[in-house]
């Protein structure tokens, strides 16, 4: 059996891919896009795309999702073909895929990568809600005895494009050294959970939304 992933291009996914190489060098590795270096061809964009990969399925137990589509414009502005591509890519398509391989494998473990916008929103709202949908869906979705299904929902990750890439970087400098550890969180620190979720812990762990933002909504005793 092995391992497929999404988002396979993404910063989690290439430090993830690189502690399984490093950890369980044996382990088979394929992955899901749209260019010519992805194992399998699929548009999430398109839900019927996923469909494609159904008989590929039994071929794993572990999934790791780690696709996602983050708009630049807030919904107000965004245009319907904009809202209905995040919504499909960032719900849609991840839940269809989820579903097929829950059905293809018995002993099927999957990790999602959704958001801490799930829970308090986003410049990109659009994005939040697909995410607060997804995780929603996470916690109910049962699974059976031998499957396991788990969220992990970082906080700002510095080192993926979704952050490089946003116009105001002042804004990302200074929420950085304001938050509590006095930094962002790094992909290779949300690899590492994933890792541990996938293949350390013994599976009690389902039906998960684990948050993972460093203490950043903590506050300071009051002392008298």
């Amino acid at each position: 059996m092995g391992l497929l992933v999404t988002g396979a291009a993404s910063m989690v996914a290439v430090e993830f891919i690189s502690l399984l190489a490093g950890r369980r060098p044996a382990e088979v590795v394929a992955t899901v896009g749209r260019s010519a270096e992805a194992t399998y061809t699929a548009d999430l964009s398109h839900p019927e795309s996923v469909d494609t990969l159904t008989a590929h399925l039994p071929r794993f137990d572990r999934l790791l999702l780690c696709h996602g589509l983050l708009q630049d414009t807030p919904l107000a502005q965004q245009s319907g073909a904009q809202m209905t591509q995040s919504m499909t890519v960032n719900l849609l398509s991840t839940v269809r895929l989820i579903e097929h391989a829950l059905q293809a494998n018995p002993h099927m473990r999957i990790a999602v990568l959704g958001s801490e916008s799930g829970f308090k929103g986003s410049y990109d709202d659009t994005y939040a809600l697909a995410k607060a949908a997804l995780h929603a869906y996470v916690g109910w979705r049962r699974t059976g005895p031998d499957q396991q299904l788990v969220c992990i929902a970082p906080s700002m990750i510095a080192d993926t494009g979704m952050t490089t890439r946003r116009r105001d970087q002042d804004r990302v400098t200074l929420r950085g050294i304001q938050h509590p550890k006095g930094r962002l969180l790094q992909s290779a620190e949300v690899a590492g959970l994933l890792y541990h979720t996938l293949y350390e812990d013994q599976g009690y762990l389902t039906n998960a939304v684990i948050p993972l933002h460093g203490g950043k909504f903590s506050s300071n005793p009051t002392h008298s």
